[in-house]
């Protein structure tokens, strides 16, 4: 049965998810959207883990989120700059509470996913 992102038990899957590294994470989401939109998209998720990674200063590629300031260097990266202010909002409308932490997971979420959908975790 598909749940939204709402629900406390999705919460908690995500924040497994969220848990994982880079990686891990955007192979669970090209697995779960391969036939609706991430096959056309592939590439470019790839090079976002990459990207992920060299910003993770700590971590790299063993890393799972950046920090909310390297967040905004990932979307200055990839030409979808917001504000902090900005930023908070779509990632509180994609499910994201606390915002401390920015996985790979969160941002696929918010750039290819509407709040319309339901997705199973």
């Amino acid at each position: 049965m598909a749940k939204t992102l709402n629900g406390s038990t999705d919460q908690e899957k995500l924040a497994d998810l969220g848990s994982k590294t880079y990686k891990e994470q955007a192979v669970w989401f090209l697995n779960a959207f391969w036939n609706t939109f991430a096959q056309p998209e592939a590439e470019k998720l790839w090079t976002n883990v990459h990207l992920m990674a060299e910003l993770d200063t700590v971590k790299k590629a063993q890393g799972c989120a950046l920090d909310e300031f390297m967040a905004h260097h990932f979307l200055e990266k990839n030409s979808e700059t917001l504000t902090v202010q900005k930023m908070r909002e779509e990632l509180r409308q994609v499910g994201v509470e606390k915002i401390k932490l920015v996985p790979l997971i969160h941002y696929l979420i918010f750039k290819y996913l509407s709040l319309n959908k339901t997705i199973s975790i």
